[in-house]
């Protein structure tokens, strides 16, 4: 399995606008912007904040989400299949034209696979 670089995370909160400031306060620099999200680059790496359509008590649900990106990620699904974790979801087309898919850690924080060719 080989992991070629973290690409970028999408965190969930409940007040956009305060998020975007705090983040800008940081010096980051707005790249892209939409009425439910914002998007931050540093180099390559992306954060992007959007905002939260559910409201829980729970920090898992509506947590952060790593993006990983891999060479293929229909065969690296399957290595992770054969290595005994089950992701629960197969690979598919997802926004962006990319292949990918998503596998929860040990905490369930959501890890998204992608890749693209």
């Amino acid at each position: 399995m080989n992991i070629k670089s973290a690409s970028g995370i999408v965190i969930y909160t409940s007040n956009l606008e305060v998020s975007r400031k705090f983040y800008e306060s940081l010096g980051l620099e707005i790249k892209k912007k939409t009425d439910n999200s914002v998007v931050f680059y540093i180099n390559l790496f992306w954060i992007e904040l959007r905002r939260s359509i559910v409201e829980t008590n729970d920090p898992v649900a509506g947590g952060p989400i790593l993006y990983l990106k891999v060479e293929d990620a229909d065969e690296y699904y399957l290595e992770l299949l054969s290595s005994g974790i089950d992701p629960g979801n197969k690979p598919r087309l997802g926004e962006n034209n990319a292949r990918e898919f998503s596998v929860c850690d040990p905490d369930g924080y959501m890890v998204a696979i992608f890749s693209r060719k």
